[in-house]
């Protein structure tokens, strides 16, 4: 990173941010002479009139003005987002180079600050890197999943559990007797301005998702949202533009790839081990009879169980054999007759380098939940699930005419590791790198999964569309 250019976006939060300074220089800039210049992330250049207090825009910009450069590391709040990132200043008709050059002192603290200026001509500066030391988390939900959430933001050195909030009155109570937090609401749009709040960390019921994670990205805070992503394509594709615009980033819990089995099984498949993949299969097996959700938001028409459910088997299987592209359904509706969804299905899936595949997804089984998991090679295979202790693996012998017998390797039982998923997200917020689970991995799973249910609606073969933003 050091020495290359770095989106504006970065280093000045994003559109609805309001940036003041004060006293000569808030009158100064309250009638600025000159104009905007807002830089994009591949660096073209737009113009927009300056007016007094107004959006800086969507992606960073430098001011014109008849005053000096101003590097303002924190901004007055005033009721909107403080933001803490770097804004410039310059001097009009100034160089902004030489204006940078005489403000090394000031400036050290952003981080590789790219501008262009009137005449855009480019420069690229060095300077230190610009880290957050701790973020300031809300939580949306105050059900057991999202306890588990608040937990993990408390475990987590960095962190701070800034408010929780919840519709329900008593389900922020319940939390409180377990969980410490000062500022609590049941309303969760006041805390879409508030300036103290860093990241949001999003688990309610999936329809929410979309409205609540755009308000949060626009009003430039970092997103956790829980699976499914959203319970349609066009949905997702809307929350990753949102993303695109603002500048912040959108993390999806899927927390399959933080269960301690199904890392085991990537990293054996990912080795070699068992050679190249001829066919893959994992299932989702819960039974909802006594899982409905808070008033009922589980029964919903639009919430398919191979949406809501087994986006994580779905997920699991892109996750080590990549994206299939097409798939071939049939499901049926025996079991949860109040519910208006099929609660049995069955996908093959075409992945690549010819491998099938297959998911399972039950909500009405009479059996102990599990995700059992299949993985087989040329040379061996390996069967999981995230309940056991342990992972079967088989492998070609020596003479490579048969098989071992099984070996268990030992492993940890964590079929919900959400701690280990909240502290990957704060992690990569404060250190600035890659998300574990992207908003386009979040927005394939559910791609694919849709593509599933229209296949069962169809009664036919359906190609996958992906997301495309």
């Amino acid at each position: 990173m050091k020495g290359a250019p770095v989106p504006l976006a970065r280093l000045l939060g994003v559109g609805g941010v309001y940036y003041r300074v004060p006293g000569e220089e808030e009158e100064a800039i309250s009638r600025p002479q000159g104009k905007l210049l807002a830089v994009d992330d591949d660096g073209a250049v737009s113009r927009r009139t300056a007016f007094g207090n107004k959006n800086i825009a969507h992606h960073g910009a430098v001011l014109y003005t008849r005053l000096k450069v101003f590097i303002l590391p924190a901004i007055i709040q005033d009721g909107f987002a403080a933001v803490r990132r770097f804004v410039i200043f310059v001097k009009h008709k100034t160089s902004v180079k030489q204006q940078i050059e005489e403000n090394k002192e000031q400036i050290c603290v952003a981080n590789l600050l790219f501008v262009r200026y009137n005449d855009y001509t480019t420069f690229t500066k060095e300077m230190q890197p610009m880290q957050k030391n701790k973020l300031n988390i809300a939580v949306i939900g105050c059900c057991y999943m999202a306890r588990l959430h608040m937990k993990g933001v408390l475990s987590k050195e960095g962190a701070e559990l800034y408010a929780v909030c919840d519709i329900h009155p008593e389900q922020i109570e319940a939390a409180l007797k377990e969980i410490p937090c000062e500022r609590t609401t049941t309303d969760w749009r006041t805390l879409v301005d508030d300036p103290a709040i860093d990241a949001v960390i999003i688990v309610t019921p999936d329809g929410f998702h979309r409205e609540m994670t755009e308000a949060f990205l626009r009003a430039g805070k970092d997103v956790l949202c829980e699976k499914p992503m959203a319970l349609t394509l066009p949905e997702c594709e809307a929350m990753m533009r949102a993303e695109k615009e603002s500048g912040r980033r959108l993390m999806i819990g899927q927390v399959c790839r933080c269960t301690p089995a199904f890392m085991m099984a990537k990293d054996i498949v990912a080795s070699g081990r068992i050679g190249e993949l001829i066919f893959v299969e994992s299932e989702y097996a819960h039974n909802y009879t006594h899982a409905r959700g808070i008033d009922d938001w589980r029964i919903s028409p639009e919430r398919h169980a191979f949406i809501g459910g087994g986006c994580h088997a779905v997920d699991l299987l892109r996750w080590i054999a990549g994206d299939p592209t097409e798939v071939y359904a049939l499901a049926n509706h025996k079991v949860m007759l109040d519910w208006p969804v099929d609660d049995t299905s069955v996908a093959i899936y075409r992945f690549p380098n010819g491998v099938p595949g297959k998911v399972f997804v039950s909500i009405g089984i009479k059996r102990d939940y599990t995700m059992r998991s299949v993985f087989c090679g040329t040379k061996g295979t390996i069967i999981c699930d995230n309940t056991s202790p342990t992972i079967t693996l088989y492998e070609e012998n020596e003479a490579g005419e048969g098989y071992t017998e099984g070996k268990q390797l030992p492993v940890e039982v964590n079929n919900h590791n959400i701690n280990a998923e909240v502290h990957l997200f704060i992690d990569a917020i404060l250190n600035d790198t890659p998300l574990p689970v992207t908003s386009y991995e979040g927005a394939a799973t559910v791609a694919v999964c849709c593509a599933t249910v229209r296949s069962v609606a169809e009664g036919k073969p359906i190609a996958i569309r992906y997301p495309e933003v």
